[in-house]
């Protein structure tokens, strides 16, 4: 219990000092560059540059209505976290006197996309997010197994980023300044993406972990509460000759932060043995929930039910 509520301080400290972060990419580079940031974010300094009100009122204010279905929706810790996230970026955005720099808009663009992406690598990585379309993501995640919550993203922002031309250019006749604010924006979302990536899960797909503990039952009585499938493993040591389990699972490259914390929590001794699985296929990953149940593949097991 000691142990629980001190990774949950630690949680919170990291999304602290990641959510600070954010504020000042925000206010020192995104703000003055003209690139239309995704999600609430981009929304947010779309309003902000069209009122001359500061960015934090609507990036608070958009993100009231999504939080509290994150609540209703999801598991309340996570929203917990995604609330704090959002209050600090809130505050710290309006109230803190971050230097604003005004340098070349690919520099501020790249240098916007490194501090929010690795910033929002570090809240995911403690199980929260930063608010807006990565909340509805998770949503349609959870009711359409089959579509990924980058899609989601993707779609999302792709239209944001066509509203957003279209306001600059005055309707769909894209003026030369509109297709440059499009084309700053897609060198932000693909550093944006790339940081997070970096940060949270080395950029790969998957995670497959080999665990080895004396405690294995519970570990993998726990990763199945997590809605995450292990296989049991026959493991003989070749010194002492001992007979064991060792513990297999695939994990989606946004649930590994959450097993491997799992995991250090039960057995902090526990010896884990992590590779990259740069492709994924089957039960529990690109199967949707609706066709698990009847289709019977090759090979199949438990490793990657979902």
């Amino acid at each position: 219990m000691k142990r629980a509520g001190q990774t949950v301080m630690l949680d919170f400290l990291i999304i602290t000092v990641a959510s600070v972060m954010y504020a000042f990419g925000v206010s020192a580079f995104i703000n003055l560059s003209g690139v239309i940031a995704g999600g609430v974010t981009g929304i947010s300094t779309l309003l902000s540059r069209g009122t001359n009100l500061p960015f934090g009122v609507f990036y608070g204010i958009i993100n009231v209505p999504l939080i509290i279905l994150s609540f209703i929706k999801l598991r309340p810790l996570s929203s917990f976290k995604t609330l704090w996230s959002v209050a600090v970026v809130t505050l710290c955005s309006d109230f803190v006197p971050f230097p604003s720099y005004k340098i070349d808009t690919i520099l501020a663009t790249v240098f916007g996309g490194v501090l929010l992406g690795v910033s929002t690598g570090l809240v995911y990585g403690r199980e929260g997010t930063t608010g807006g379309f990565d909340i509805l993501s998770k949503l349609v995640n959870r009711r359409r197994p089959d579509v990924s919550v980058g899609t989601v993203a993707v779609c999302l922002n792709a239209a944001l980023v066509i509203t957003a031309m279209t306001i600059e250019s005055h309707g769909f006749d894209f003026s030369a300044s509109a297709v440059e604010v499009g084309l700053y924006s897609l060198i932000y979302f693909f550093v944006n993406g790339r940081c997070t990536d970096l940060v949270l899960y080395g950029g790969r797909a998957g995670k497959m972990l080999l665990i080895f503990s004396e405690r294995y039952y519970e570990i993998s009585n726990a990763i199945v509460e997590l809605e995450r499938g292990v296989t049991l493993l026959d493991a003989t040591g070749a010194y002492s000759g001992r007979h064991s389990k060792a513990v297999m699972c695939v994990v989606q490259k946004n649930r590994y932060a959450k097993v491997k914390n799992t995991v250090l929590n039960i057995d902090p001794t526990a010896f884990i043995v992590v590779s990259d699985a740069s492709e994924v296929a089957g039960k529990g990953f690109t199967l949707p929930k609706s066709r698990i149940k009847s289709t019977n593949v090759i090979g199949e097991s438990d490793v990657g039910t979902q």
